[in-house]
This record gives C-alpha cells, structure tokens and sequence, in this order.
C-alpha cells in the first residue's frame, strides 16, 4: 500500500502541506476529518486514529512516536488509574476541489502541482481525542491519569484543565475520583 501511495503523490512539492501530515497519504482506519466532540471512542478506536495519523506523515519532522514507543508507554504505568491518552493534531487534507479549480492535476494516476496556482490545494484540520485506556473499575470508584507522554501533540499547545463526565448527574468536574459512572466522557 504505501507504494502505491509513494506513486500517488510523488510529483507533488511535499514542503507546500504546511503540517507535513496529509489525510489522504495515510492508511485511513478511521478518519480523522470525521471525528466530531460528540463521538466516543475506545481505546481500540483510539489507535486506529493514532495509527491513521501516523501513516499520514509525508513530509518533515513529526512528533508522533512509533507505534511500539506508544505501546511501551502504556505498558510503564503500572498503578490503579486509568490512564486517558489524548491526540490533538493539525493535519492536512486534499480539498474537495483540487482538481477541479485547477490547483492539482491527474497524470498517470498520480497528482501534480500546477504551476501559478493562486490558492493551496490542501485544506487544513485539527481533531482531538481521548479515551480510556481500560473500561472496566471493579470498585465503582475510578481515578483517572493523564501523562505528558501520552498528550500528543503538534499543536503548540498544553492542557491547563481536564474535565470529565462521569455519567453520575455531577456534570462536568474537575477531580481525581469519581463513584459509579455509568458513562465517561472528556472534555479539555
């Protein structure tokens, strides 16, 4: 697949996609354009967007780690808390148009720049995402952890606050524990 990717997009200036991660140039197991605040996701979920955030990379430095850093940072947290990774990413796609107004064309299955263009073809996006990294407390009690190197981000910027509703009624909070959710949602 990612040759047949390489070939796609070879004839493009790769240094023109301002984030250096072009939706389109990756393995696509969940869409990041598609993810709204409202939508739930599992951890399983989770990394397929990591994962489909990480295939996108096409051009400079990123600072998204190898899948196998990522999965050895889940594995050094050994205490109670239920860890909460999040992902807050600008990332790049193809506009709709791109063919159409003549910002990139079609050749041999392969896009090219089109010379004078007066606008990008490449849209620009942000998602944010968490979840849980386990969905089961056998207390009823639930603490909840939040690590530096599980916050990734190219973005610029930090987390002052994080807020969870824990499904009880209590609304939104800003606490370490929480007793019987029956579903938890995040807010930064």
């Amino acid at each position: 697949m990612r040759t047949e990717l390489n070939s796609v997009f070879a004839l493009i200036n790769k240094s023109q996609i301002p984030t250096g991660i072009l939706d389109e140039y990756g393995y696509g197991l969940m869409e990041a354009k598609s993810i709204t605040s409202q939508d739930t996701l599992d951890i399983n979920s989770w990394r397929a967007l990591y994962y489909s955030l990480f295939t996108a990379r096409i051009y400079g430095t990123q600072t998204l780690p190898s899948l196998d850093t990522l999965n050895a940072r889940f594995e050094q947290y050994t205490g109670s808390a239920i860890q909460v990774p999040l992902i807050h990413y600008n990332f790049n796609g193809l506009k709709s148009n791109a063919v159409s107004s003549n910002l990139l064309s079609v050749q041999n299955q392969q896009f090219k720049d089109v010379i004078g263009r007066t606008q990008s073809p490449y849209s620009s996006h942000s998602v944010f995402a968490a979840a849980l990294s386990k969905a089961v407390s056998y207390t009823g009690d639930v603490s909840f952890i939040v690590r530096s190197n599980l916050f990734l981000s190219n973005t610029g910027k930090t987390l002052s606050q994080i807020q969870i509703d824990a499904g009880n009624g209590q609304g939104w909070k800003s606490q370490d524990k929480y007793s019987r959710p029956s579903r938890g949602n995040l807010l930064s």
